[in-house]
């Protein structure tokens, strides 16, 4: 067995940490399968395509079925999995998940985080983000 088989590792992710850079290197070194969100994507859209291992793809349409499908595919290759903590996801109490998994968490400096937020979207609420947003365009 490679010593990278059964290797899923799982990066988490807020809103503009520029945890996609991130992913987008992992995604570039080669040496892993990369997917993007999933959970976000389930949660948001009812459901989500992950790549096969063999160039093709499956949809899956419930957490279950995702987490289940994510652990198979690490035990054929090493996977690297990119997430944001926008919604609740099974997968943060699920044991089997959590306990075959290694998880990563990427946290960038508040103030810069807001800032990019808010240049991304100007209407954002200062409640969705918990902090006062005329205090970040002041600085």
């Amino acid at each position: 067995m490679p010593k990278d088989q059964g290797r899923l590792i799982v990066l988490w992710a807020h809103p503009r940490s520029r945890s996609t850079a991130f992913y987008r290197m992992m995604q570039n070194r080669g040496d892993f399968l990369t997917v993007h969100e999933p959970f976000c994507t389930l949660a948001d859209k009812g459901s989500t395509k992950l790549p096969n291992g063999s160039g093709g793809s499956i949809v899956v349409s419930n957490e279950d079925e995702l987490i289940q499908s994510l652990l198979q595919l690490a035990n054929d290759q090493p996977v690297f999995l990119k997430e944001t903590c926008d919604h609740r996801y099974k997968a943060e109490t699920d044991m089997n998940f959590l306990s075959n998994s290694e998880h990563l968490f990427i946290v960038r400096e508040p103030r810069r985080t807001i800032a990019s937020h808010y240049a991304m979207n100007p209407d954002v609420l200062d409640s969705s983000i918990k902090c006062s947003t005329a205090r970040i365009q002041a600085s």
